[in-house]
């Protein structure tokens, strides 16, 4: 289990990585820090870490060095039950995604989440489990993160060259859910990333390289992973998202029971939501909301992509305050509609 928690270390660690160290010394644990380890770290920064790199004019920072050990160890074996684990952070995606394992997915425990940043942990978990009530889950299991370095005035005090800061949450959780998985035998690790974070944000003209905040959910760096902890710490282990082959403006439409949506085009998919999902709830959204969500989203991919285009050409400088303009523009029509019935305009 050191070696477990040796990454569960590391990759929540890595948010120290904004105050831009030429240095990181993994102390006792350096054993564990392998040319594999090594990889995969790195690459989680240089892809998660864009947009602060862009913010921070850093393009060619590349993280802290440190001694790469020699050794290297198989995945360990663990007794398997044939349950999944299920994340579910709460949200529109988890709760469509638990719908889609209700149908037709494997049985499942859960995996709750909190941040001391979003605020208190206990309020935190009991809105997940408001969530997880409408499934059919079994063990429920809970992590809780209580963080005093992204709430620090750190920045305020200067010295680093930087004005923001950058967490890597989504990866550092695959880790932290590695004791919950061989102590219960669970095999593999479903979360409800949707199709949209695949697509990046914009290309920058300095580097060359594709800027996607939301990279740490991307398929990209679910089979990075998934690939990694296999190989390298349990057997076995296999960690995907239910809802890769949906968009938002599709996942919208299932929360609100909308028609069935059909997996094409990505294979295997069909055959493992049954072809279709349909998503049946407790509680109806207003069909105007729910208009103005799909608007809403609709407009954003547009504007993303207008963005990726002019940075293809080497424009996207001047083209980003209009996008900003319209982005502002684009979430006060939201709101005004969403809130028409108690903010008359």
């Amino acid at each position: 289990m050191r070696r477990t928690y040796f990454h569960i270390g590391a990759f929540n660690a890595n948010q120290y990585l904004s105050l831009a160290p030429s240095r990181i010394d993994f102390g006792e644990f350096a054993s564990y820090a392998d040319a594999a380890f090594e990889g995969l770290w790195r690459t989680v920064f240089l892809r998660v870490w864009g947009q602060w790199r862009y913010e921070n004019a850093l393009p060619f920072y590349s993280g802290p060095v440190f001694p790469i050990s020699a050794s290297s160890r198989d995945p360990v074996a663990y007794r398997r039950s044939g349950r999944a684990l299920f994340f579910s952070g709460g949200g529109k995606d988890s709760v469509v995604a638990q719908a889609a394992l209700a149908e037709s997915g494997p049985p499942y425990d859960s995996l709750s989440y909190s941040h001391s940043v979003y605020g208190v942990a206990w309020h935190q978990h009991e809105l997940i489990d408001g969530v997880l009530n409408y499934g059919a889950q079994g063990q429920r299991n809970r992590i809780s993160i209580f963080d005093d370095f992204l709430d620090s005035p750190v920045l305020r005090r200067g010295g680093y060259g930087v004005s923001t800061m950058c967490s890597a949450e989504t990866p550092a959780s695959v880790f932290m859910s590695l004791p919950s998985r061989s102590h219960t035998g669970t095999t593999d690790f479903i979360v409800g990333h949707e199709r949209s974070a695949d697509f990046g944000n914009f290309i920058w003209s300095m580097t060359g390289e594709e800027i996607n905040h939301q990279w740490g959910k991307t398929l990209e760096a679910e089979r990075l992973l998934s690939t990694y902890v296999a190989e390298h710490l349990l057997e076995g282990f296999r960690y995907y998202s239910i809802l890769k082959p949906f968009s938002d403006i599709a996942i919208f439409s299932l929360g609100a029971g909308g028609a069935p949506f059909a997996a094409e085009g990505i294979p295997g998919v069909a055959g493992a939501l049954g072809g279709y999902l349909r998503v049946r709830m407790d509680f109806e959204i207003d069909e105007r909301d729910l208009r103005a969500f799909l608007v809403y989203a609709t407009r954003e991919r547009t504007l993303d992509a207008s963005l990726r285009a002019a940075s293809k050409y080497g424009r996207s400088a001047e083209h980003q305050k209009s996008i900003d303009a319209l982005r502002e523009l684009n979430a006060k029509m939201l709101f005004r509609e969403t809130h028409r019935h108690n903010r008359p305009f």
